[in-house]
């Protein structure tokens, strides 16, 4: 009975010891990934391809299918004003957004805009 246990207990290490291996394996090749986007992020002088690729890492790091990006702008409503999100980088999937917009009543993505309680407002950037 106590060298089954100790089968046991040397069968749980070495799983245990392959499961740790593939986790520094990942994690190396998570690092890499990181280092080779950075290396890049260095070299874009175009904020197109910038946004593009950032898109693009994020959906193959994160396992995210579809991601796309957008920018709060305000277009002329009438006389008045309305912010709406205009799509600016997509994955290639999702292209298609490109050419869309969200207004502030469609969805709940807005409400990432608003203040929360003892949050302080912050500055607008100058355009």
């Amino acid at each position: 009975m106590a060298e089954k246990s100790m089968k046991m207990i040397n069968m749980q290490a070495i799983s245990a010891a392959k499961v740790q291996m593939a986790m520094t394996k990942s994690k190396k090749a998570v690092q890499e990934k990181l280092k080779a986007f950075n290396a890049f992020l260095e070299e874009v002088n175009h904020t197109q391809l910038y946004f593009d690729r950032l898109c693009q890492h994020l959906s193959e790091n994160l396992v995210i299918p579809n991601v796309y990006l957008g920018e709060k702008v305000e277009r002329p409503k009438g006389e008045e004003k309305e912010e709406v999100l205009k799509y600016i980088a997509a994955t290639s999937g999702q292209k298609f957004m490109l050419t869309k917009l969200l207004k502030k009543d469609e969805g709940s993505t807005f409400t990432i805009f608003e203040k929360k309680e003892g949050e302080e407002e912050e500055a607008e950037p100058e355009k």
